[in-house]
């Protein structure tokens, strides 16, 4: 099996053990990943691997993002309930 293989299942075996080990997951994450960029605007991690110049977007929540900042909230609308008998 290629190390590459080796290294990602390695990987996905130490995220998904039931009791999470925080030294080995860490360990297995620095031998799978070149580096990770956090976008707090964007509201994701590009996780740069190893060997690959693939990149992957991982979301995430951030109080930080601007993604949505051009959305209109429910109090800049005002009440978008139907009339009542009175108010019609």
């Amino acid at each position: 099996m290629p190390f590459v293989v080796q290294r990602l299942n390695v990987l996905r075996e130490e995220l998904t053990r039931k009791k999470l080990n925080v030294v080995t997951a860490n360990h297995a994450i620095k031998t799978a990943v070149a580096r990770i960029v956090i976008d707090p605007e964007r509201s994701c991690l590009d996780v740069h691997w190893r060997d690959s110049d693939i990149a992957s977007e991982v979301p995430f929540w951030s109080r930080h993002i601007t993604a949505f900042s051009d959305l209109k909230t429910s109090q800049d609308v005002g009440d978008r309930s139907p009339p009542t008998e009175t108010q019609k």
